[in-house]
């Protein structure tokens, strides 16, 4: 959407384009950072990327090899380990109601940064708690996660060489 700006009563006018509330001056480039990895044989903005001449269409989608933010259900009856590596980024825990508590182990997460949820979705209450173990990884300065109530939830980040509590919900 184009505006255009009016400076203390001169008749000036001055195009800006406005994202959401935010006002651009034309001359502020829309940008794409793209780190690690390539793109060959497109264009973004009449600009190359990795060739001689553009490439014929336009972008619509770009991919990494994770998908951000999936979900997996892990379904458990007893005691049990993480997928190594990790096959998401949200868990959501099923548990058995049989009336046991369960621990599930934590393993080592893969590059610096990536980040997990853990959600308390089904059959997880008070007597069929679901405890996320640490005995195959290391979290830094982490509290007992233990989840028995549906919702209650963790966010970590793999900061490398360890996991970090971010934040954790278990008192719903």
């Amino acid at each position: 959407m184009k505006k255009y700006l009016i400076l203390a009563g001169l008749l000036l006018l001055i195009p800006f384009f406005v994202y959401g509330d935010f006002p651009c001056p034309p001359w502020y480039p829309d940008s794409v950072t793209i780190t690690g990895g390539s793109i060959s044989g497109t264009t973004i903005d009449n600009s190359v990327i990795g060739g001689t001449t553009p490439a014929a269409g336009s972008f619509t989608t770009l991919e990494a090899g994770r998908t951000i933010l999936s979900d997996t259900t892990l379904s458990f009856t007893t005691d049990g380990n993480f997928t190594d590596p990790l096959a998401s980024s949200v868990y959501l825990l099923d548990g058995d109601d049989d009336g046991e508590n369960d621990t599930i182990s934590l393993k080592d997460g893969e590059t610096a940064g990536q980040v997990l949820y853990l959600i308390a979705a089904v059959d997880i209450d008070a007597n069929d708690t679901c405890t996320i173990g640490m005995t195959l990884t290391t979290c830094t300065n982490c509290p007992a996660i233990v989840f028995n109530k549906i919702g209650e939830n963790a966010h970590l980040i793999w900061t490398g060489s360890t996991w970090v509590v971010i934040s954790l919900q278990d008192a719903l």
